[in-house]
């Protein structure tokens, strides 16, 4: 920084100085020209006596001295504090520009990470590839298929998990569903199976639900899938091999975590509101079939971890709910006090598609109506802080 440079720094620092200490500026004013002033009174006291003997103005002398000197002492000590308030002043107006170039630096570093993980993601869903009945399909286009899979996978699983007259196997049936779309029905994947679901009788299911894939994946004619095929909404036409996805999906479910949680738990000072602009950018890049597929893995295997990221963040709000596989839960009924809260406190919606939840709201409010009234009062206290700024701009 060159040396104008400086006296226009400095020049704008007493300006802004001034603006924010309108009274202590005043107040500075009228002392200074009270001081001069002072001085000037002995002058003034001398051009009137000046005819008279000098020897007789000892008296006016120590009149002016012994009234100004205690006066002079305060003003001197006044403009002491003026000094050490101006530098303190100065000192915290250099904190805050250092903090808000920190906060800026931050917010550069978290972006640019940002954007390098963004072309990554980019990059790996490009690599993807899979089957459909036209032939391979690659990039987005996986992402259909790869629903459709995983519908028929959960229909099968579930209708034999759900068997009269046969214990039940612990836990949902989407987490068995979603390791054979990922695993498939290889010998690797079956005995990671029996190893998740301990016991004779658990084995036994695991294996039943397994070799009904084993029949479908052969391409044989059985009698129970011609049934299938309609009481359970079934394409035996396709995903006849379940090699499963492990080595597609794993990268981009781990890569798309990871994207993720590093926006919203990063350390570094960026604000919320910024990391939730952040977080939209990731969602835009998401179509509704990959917001899908993300809702039934989180579902089914990690909903602790992807919780905050789907409610506080939102990044599964384009899914479209009336689409979800039957008898597999909705998001509306997953996160339904989280739907309900950000309703009641911001007026927003979790979902794009979740319809009108007033019934739920009044539902909500009967079993908690010291919560919902604080919710309300605090949306719209920030609505009056919100119109209160726009008026002063």
């Amino acid at each position: 920084m060159n040396k104008e440079e400086q006296k226009k720094t400095l020049a704008q620092r007493i300006v802004k100085f001034i603006e924010d200490n309108k009274t202590l500026s005043v107040v500075s004013v009228i002392v200074f020209i009270w001081m001069l002033c002072t001085i000037a009174f002995p002058f003034i006291m001398n051009r009137v006596f000046h005819d008279k003997d000098i020897r007789t103005n000892g008296p006016v002398g120590d009149f002016i001295g012994g009234t100004t000197a205690p006066w002079i002492s305060m003003l001197c000590a006044f403009l002491t504090f003026v000094a050490f308030y101006v530098q303190y002043r100065a000192n915290q107006l250099q904190k805050q520009e250092l903090a808000k170039q920190q906060a800026d630096s931050d917010k550069e570093r978290v972006e640019a990470r940002f954007f390098e993980l963004l072309r990554l993601h980019k990059e790996n869903v490009a690599a993807m590839s899979t089957w459909s009945r036209g032939g391979r399909v690659n990039g987005k286009a996986c992402f259909p298929e790869l629903l459709k899979e995983f519908a028929n996978i959960y229909r099968v699983v579930f209708h034999y998990w759900n068997e009269e007259g046969k214990t039940k196997l612990p836990g949902h049936p989407a987490k068995l569903a979603f390791w054979i779309l990922f695993f498939g029905i290889s010998e690797e994947g079956q005995l990671f199976y029996r190893n998740r679901y301990l016991g004779y009788e658990n084995r036994g299911r695991v294996r039943q639900i397994i070799k009904a894939f084993e029949v479908w994946s052969g391409g044989k004619s059985a009698e129970d899938w011609h049934i299938y095929e309609k009481e359970l909404n079934l394409d035996i036409k396709v995903y006849r091999r379940f090699e499963g996805h492990s080595s597609q999906l794993g990268t981009y479910l781990r890569h798309l975590f990871q994207t993720a949680h590093y926006i919203t738990t990063s350390k570094h000072d960026i604000s919320v509101e910024d990391r939730y602009e952040l977080m939209k950018i990731l969602r835009a890049q998401l179509s509704v079939e990959e917001q899908m597929l993300l809702y039934y893995n989180a579902y089914a295997m990690y909903d602790k971890e992807w919780y905050q990221i789907f409610t506080k963040y939102r990044l599964i709000k384009n899914i479209h709910l009336p689409n979800i596989i039957p008898n597999f839960p909705s998001p509306k009924t997953v996160y339904a006090e989280d739907m309900i809260k950000l309703h009641l406190s911001t007026g927003r919606k979790l979902f794009e598609h979740q319809g009108n939840i007033i019934m739920e709201e009044m539902a909500w409010r009967v079993k908690n109506p010291v919560l919902a009234k604080k919710l309300e009062d605090d949306y719209r206290e920030s609505i009056r802080k919100k119109n209160v700024s726009l008026l002063r701009v």
